[in-house]
């Protein structure tokens, strides 16, 4: 198989991200919270999430997030506390002031033993339903 082939069967796996939820977070955004992504996610996934997945009008990834978080670049990764605890010291956020929304358990759990809230998002859209 050629590198471009690996690539694309790779990504064959990411669908799509409902425009409702685009909305939401450019909601979110737009009433002052501060949101940041923290995945744990390559580099050949995140590149085509950037350039597929995240469009919608003539927004993109930048619009949405304050910062992304990429536990390959970060060289950590979810559920380790140490991504966690260096999400905090460089988005300079408060653990007590901060809602982290993940669909795995054992990443909560995680989260929720530095003070952060959490949200374990069980069914894919969970998370909408959360008021602010």
């Amino acid at each position: 198989m050629t590198n471009e082939e690996i690539i694309d069967a790779a990504n064959k796996m990411l669908v799509e991200i409902p425009d409702e939820k685009k909305e939401r977070l450019l909601q979110l955004k737009k009433a002052g919270y501060r949101l940041f992504l923290l995945s744990n996610t390559i580099d050949i996934h995140w590149d085509y999430c950037v350039e597929h997945l995240f469009p919608y009008q003539n927004y993109g990834v930048e619009d949405y997030f304050e910062h992304c978080f990429l536990s390959q670049r970060m060289h950590l990764a979810k559920p380790d506390a140490h991504i966690y605890e260096e999400v905090i010291r460089q988005a300079n956020i408060h653990p007590d002031e901060t809602l982290f929304v993940d669909d795995l358990k054992e990443n909560c759990e995680a989260a929720e033993k530095l003070g952060i809230h959490t949200f374990q998002n069980v069914k894919l859209d969970d998370w909408l339903s959360l008021r602010f």
